[in-house]
């Protein structure tokens, strides 16, 4: 689009949510690199004679292939948050990035920050000549190509399917952990 423009090799996945970002009043867009390296959003902006324009902010660059991303309130603190995650090797092994871990995780975004939380990480097993006939991968959970946020256990807080490559998963929200109370 002539409002923006992403680096060419990045390729971003098939979900970019749109929210607010920085709390500015205009709508953003969050991105995650679907063949390389990144994640980041575009900020919306607005020149004085009102024309559009976005600029672009880096997140994250060492995760790779996260062809979707859903927002959510994870933490039920009554903002969305982002759920994303790498897909197991989306390319058949092709792309730079297939044999790194595989992860699931959610970020809060507030006021233009994203603090990331891990919901899954872990590397694949490796078999030297089967690469690409590798065995289920061990509890190595990636995003694939949907996520979806919902209440499945009926208990109020949003739970988050998670299903691919390397099988369907429920991560069961069971709250945040308790804060300890400040010592004085």
């Amino acid at each position: 689009h002539a409002d923006y423009h992403l680096d060419d090799k990045a390729e971003p996945g098939i979900r970019m949510p749109v929210i607010d970002v920085n709390g500015d009043g205009l709508n953003d867009i969050i991105y995650g690199y679907g063949h390389g390296y990144g994640m980041g959003w575009l900020e919306q902006t607005r020149g004085k004679d009102g024309a559009r324009g976005f600029k672009d902010h880096q997140v994250e660059d060492s995760l790779s292939q996260l062809h979707t991303s859903i927002l959510g309130d994870v933490n039920q603190d009554g903002h969305l948050d982002l759920i994303i995650g790498k897909r197991l090797r989306g390319h058949s092994g092709a792309d730079p990035s297939s044999f790194d871990p595989l992860g699931v995780f959610w970020y809060e975004i507030e006021d233009g920050q994203f603090k990331r939380h891990i919901l899954s990480y872990n590397h694949l097993p490796w078999y030297p000549g089967v690469e690409t006939i590798n065995p289920p991968p061990n509890y190595a959970i990636g995003a694939g190509m949907n996520l979806v946020c919902a209440d499945v256990t009926e208990d109020g807080k949003v739970d988050i399917v998670c299903g691919g490559k390397s099988g369907l998963y429920l991560f069961v929200n069971r709250g945040l952990p308790p804060t300890a109370p400040m010592v004085k």
